[in-house]
């Protein structure tokens, strides 16, 4: 069972557009955001403060990330196939 939920941060705020909320399954509360960091190129998590964290919950985080960062990679690798075609 997941105590997180991932949604899609659309109105920006504080983070960039297509940044992802992680939120508590049972309260709603937002416990920090999903976003990508360029200097690293791939996506981070940013807690907020004083949140607590159990090792399920980094295991789901952790997952999120992985999943999103190879999602990105293949949108890459597919983009440069895509210029590669073109330019041919």
């Amino acid at each position: 069972m997941s105590y997180l939920r991932f949604g899609l941060i659309v109105a920006g705020g504080d983070w960039p557009v297509g940044s992802v909320g992680v939120l508590s399954a049972r309260s709603g509360d937002l416990l920090g955001v999903i976003a990508y960091y360029p200097a690293w190129r791939q996506y981070v998590f940013e807690g907020k403060p004083a949140t607590v964290w159990s090792a399920e919950c980094l295991i789901d985080l952790t997952r999120k990330l992985n999943e999103m960062n190879a999602e990105r990679a293949t949108r890459l690798v597919t983009r440069r196939r895509e210029r590669q075609g073109a330019a041919s």
